[in-house]
């Protein structure tokens, strides 16, 4: 189980230009640290007696870099924090591989009606400031959405998506946004 941790980790220190490079990252990069104890967290979720001091050490993290989240979210490896400030995340939110966020991303679950449920996010997703996504919707591999974008409706891979309301701009759209070093 440490390993897929450690995997995670790893790949996460790729997509930052830190590979193999752990105390340096963990001490420069608050996005990375952020990602670092929530993957902590949600390894020891389970039968653990660290679980409720690392959620505890989570939850003021969260405070401290502006990034509202839930353990219970899940990431896939490779998950990139731009610009940490103002994040929004629901704990019922998938993310695929190599995912980019940026400050000011709200990706929320919406109640009831048509669109109830939360987003599943794709891989190699590169997603702009000031970014909202909502409801049960998927948002496909290799997508690009743009800064100020309002998502409520499902995006195909490879599209670029842009304003508020968001509009798919582009299809076959060539994400050159995502660093895929992992």
């Amino acid at each position: 189980m440490k390993n897929k941790l450690m995997t995670k980790v790893n790949t996460d220190l790729k997509r930052y230009g830190y590979e193999n490079k752990f105390q340096k990252a963990f001490l420069k990069i608050p996005g990375f640290r952020y990602v670092f104890y929530l993957r902590l967290t949600q390894h020891y979720r389970k039968n653990n007696v660290l679980y409720p001091f690392l959620k505890l050490y989570l939850r003021q993290m969260s405070y401290k870099y502006g990034i509202d989240t839930y353990d219970t979210i899940k990431i896939g490896k490779g998950f990139y924090v731009g610009h940490f400030g103002g994040i929004v995340i629901n704990g019922a939110v998938e993310f695929g591989d190599n995912v980019n966020i940026s400050q000011g991303v709200t990706i929320g679950r919406v109640a009831n009606g048509k669109k109830a449920g939360a987003p599943k996010i794709g891989s190699s997703v590169w997603i702009g400031a000031n970014v909202i996504i909502v409801g049960n919707v998927k948002i496909g591999d290799n997508a690009v959405i743009s800064p100020g974008s309002f998502v409520n409706f499902d995006v195909p891979s490879n599209s670029l998506v842009m304003g508020n309301p968001g509009k798919i701009i582009k299809q076959n759209y060539e994400n050159n946004l995502v660093n895929n070093k992992s």
